[in-house]
C-alpha cells in the first residue's frame, strides 16, 4: 500500500526506535549521543512498515550534526504471527527531506 500521512512519534514508535538503536549503531559503526524520533509514516503490508526519521547527534562532531538524520525502516509483522519487529533498512537523510519508502 501507499505511505500514510506524516505523524509525530507516539510511545509505540519511540519504543520501536529505542529497540533498534544498538543495531543501528553497530551497522553505522557510531555511538550516538542523541537518537530522537522526529516524525514517521507507515505503510500497511502483511504487517506494517514504519519509516521513522531520527535526529542524531554525536558530541564533538558539529559538521556531522547539522541537520543530520537517519531514516529507519522497521517492519512490524501482524500480531498473530508471533514474530518480532525487525530493522529492515537505514538511510542517511537531512532534516528537511521528505520521508519516502525505500
Amino acid at each position: 500500500g501507499a505511505l500514510n500521512e506524516l505523524r509525530e512519534p507516539d510511545d509505540e514508535v519511540r519504543a520501536l526506535v529505542a529497540s533498534v538503536r544498538s543495531t543501528v549503531e553497530q551497522v553505522k559503526k557510531t555511538e550516538y549521543d542523541a537518537f530522537l524520533p522526529h516524525s514517521y509514516r507507515t505503510q500497511i503490508v502483511a504487517g506494517t512498515n514504519y519509516y521513522v526519521k531520527v535526529q542524531t547527534m554525536i558530541t564533538g562532531d558539529l559538521r556531522r550534526n547539522v541537520g543530520s538524520c537517519i531514516l529507519l525502516k522497521i517492519f512490524k509483522p501482524l500480531p498473530h504471527t508471533g514474530e518480532p519487529h525487525q530493522l529492515i533498512g537505514i538511510k542517511d537523510i537531512m532534516e528537511d527531506e521528505m520521508i519516502d519508502g525505500f
